[in-house]
């Protein structure tokens, strides 16, 4: 069974760095998963945000699809009744 890294005990030049390479490795990789936390933080994030603005370009679409129709509509609506009132 091998020791933990804190309890490593250098003898030599070798034994060092292996000890420097095990300690800053752990750090390292500790920095390594920090940063992919954030990134999915930051994705999810992302992916609020593109669906907030989904929501509203589709809203606002919709809404002056609403506007137009009823422009037509109540234009058609007019013409007619200046016909049936000219008797037309």
């Amino acid at each position: 069974m091998s020791k933990p890294w804190n309890s490593v005990q250098p003898a030599s030049v070798s034994g060092l760095v292996t000890f420097v390479i095990v300690c800053f490795g752990a750090v390292a990789l500790g920095r390594v998963k920090q940063a992919m936390d954030g990134l999915r933080h930051e994705c999810t994030q992302m992916d609020i945000r593109v669906g907030v603005l989904q929501h509203v370009l589709l809203s606002s679409r919709l809404k002056e699809k609403n506007r137009s129709g009823r422009s037509a509509a109540a234009a058609a609506n007019d013409d007619d009744d200046d016909n049936v009132l000219r008797g037309y």
